[in-house]
């Protein structure tokens, strides 16, 4: 910022010869007033040539007066123009000191960001190296790391949960029982994945546990998206667990325990969940098309609006079940228990239900066309309204009843 410029000021000091020229003007033109008036007195008493002395000294005195108001004038004006000089220069002084404290404290702004963003970046390398290492404690070290780091910057919460999620679509081999007479190698071996099977247990912990929108803003990771798909997760403890929403396309979670858990809305498309305990699980509007959920347990679960086309419920037990408005159209359910489950409006087009067991199950409203119901116990059945082109035997049977 430029100096302030002096306001209107005075034109240059007055030296000392421009005063005595001044003064000696002012002498000249006073005895030149009283020549001239003398001599035109000259033929008058001494009283009149003492006016006329008078009157020329009087115009002296008051040449005399006019000058010492004039450098009073300029003295005042001078003062004026010091003060006003000297409060432009205070003004300017302040707003360059406001001017340098505003800059430091950007300056300080922008260390203190950078500084953090670095201990960010260090805390977020450190725990990825330690999920690297070979030694299960040091990997669930750097889980609760990574965990600790999000909770506390909202801003690496996406990245984060991309990096967990990346870890439990690495390759895994879950521990297989051994015999007794293994060698200490294939012990060894089989203790390794016990404990990395600990260890992703953990990671999924921490991904259900912060993926419910229900939570403060500091536990709900609002960016996290559950991206596990082709993801080998079978015989996991998923037990109330939220995974609302999550991308478990073609994952492997076989054997897994689901019980309770929300996977509303979730993407289970191809899923291998044969044996999964889903029971009381909420999967109301998820992507089951083609899943494999041969023998699991669905009893009391809530598929509602589920889409489940042409995936495997052989064996299935989907007992008290809520199936209303789910699409099983081509699906596989030969033998599976839908005892009470209601699958009002249900799309059953071209499903396989032979030898189901259909039991006071609620089916009104739903869609059979080309559905196979042999050998399929419907005793107690709803059937109000069931689309049907040729009912098979079981459903004459029933309306003869």
């Amino acid at each position: 910022m430029s100096p302030p410029q002096a306001g209107p000021g005075l034109s240059k000091p007055l030296t000392g010869r421009f005063l005595l020229a001044v003064a000696v003007a002012i002498v000249l033109v006073t005895a030149a007033a009283v020549g001239a008036l003398l001599l035109l007195s000259r033929g008058g008493n001494a009283a009149a040539q003492l006016d006329a002395v008078r009157i020329g000294l009087t115009v002296g005195l008051g040449g005399g007066g006019g000058f010492a108001l004039y450098l009073a004038w300029r003295r005042q004006r001078s003062a004026e123009a010091d003060l006003d000089n000297r409060e432009r220069a205070l003004a300017h002084q302040r707003q360059v000191s406001t001017d340098t404290k505003a800059h430091q404290e950007r300056v300080a702004t922008a260390t203190e960001a950078d500084a953090v963003e670095r201990r960010i970046t260090d805390l977020y390398t450190k725990a990825a190296d330690q999920l690297g290492s070979d030694k299960a404690v040091v990997r669930l070290a750097g889980l609760h790391a990574l965990e600790r780091l999000a909770n506390n910057n909202p801003g690496q919460q996406e990245a984060i949960g991309a990096l967990i999620c990346g870890y439990l679509r690495m390759v895994y081999h879950p521990p297989k029982d051994l015999p007794e007479d293994a060698d200490q190698e294939a012990r060894d071996r089989r203790d390794e994945r016990v404990q990395e099977r600990e260890t992703r247990q953990t990671a999924l912990d921490i991904l259900s546990r912060h993926n419910d929108p229900r939570l403060r803003a500091k536990s709900h990771w609002a960016a996290l998206g559950i991206r596990l798909q082709r993801a080998n997760l079978s015989g996991a403890h998923l037990t109330f667990a939220n995974l609302m929403g999550a991308n478990l396309d073609d994952a492997d979670l076989s054997g897994a325990d689901l019980s309770g858990a929300d996977l509303s809305d979730a993407h289970l498309s191809g899923a291998y969940l044969v044996r999964a305990d889903l029971s009381g699980a909420d999967l109301s509007g998820a992507d089951l098309t083609r899943a494999n959920l041969t023998a699991a347990y669905l009893e009391v679960a809530n598929l509602r609006g589920a889409n489940l086309s042409g995936a495997d419920l052989s064996g299935a037990d989907l007992t008290r079940a809520n199936l209303s408005g789910a699409n099983l159209a081509g699906a596989y359910l030969e033998g599976a228990n839908l005892i009470g489950a209601c699958l009002e409006g249900a799309n059953l087009e071209g499903a396989d239900l032979d030898g189901a067991d259909l039991a006071d199950a609620n089916l009104a409203g739903a869609y059979l066309e080309g559905a196979n119901l042999d050998g399929a116990d419907l005793t107690g059945a709803n059937l109000t309204g069931v689309v049907r082109s040729t009912p098979p035997r079981s459903l004459t049977s029933e309306a003869e009843s």
